[in-house]
């Protein structure tokens, strides 16, 4: 019970700590801060905003892969289909470039 509370713990911690610096806009920790928070039990939102900051820092592939876990994860299905689209379009634009 002792590993449980202090794992709880942790994640709120980290938790907290992601959404401060992902509302400072200090990517890099946001993003160290998020993964964190997933090792300790998979978080929609953590996903989410993993998939916003990769896509951000133009890194597509991450991004896809974020959402990707995202979408296992969350129960919204209008915030799902949002990210959904974006992905098809994504794939749509990837093919188009390399016509």
């Amino acid at each position: 019970i002792r590993d449980n509370e202090i794992l709880r713990q942790l994640y709120n911690f980290n938790l907290r700590m992601a959404r401060k610096y992902f509302n400072e806009k200090n990517t890099n920790l946001a993003i160290y801060q998020y993964h964190l928070v997933n090792k300790i039990s998979p978080n929609s939102e953590a996903y989410y905003n993993l998939g916003y900051m990769y896509y951000d820092k133009k890194m597509p592939e991450s991004a896809i892969r974020e959402f990707n876990e995202y979408l296992k994860l969350e129960q919204d299905s209008t915030k799902s289909r949002n990210v959904r689209e974006w992905m098809e379009q994504f794939t749509l634009q990837k093919g188009q470039s390399r016509s």
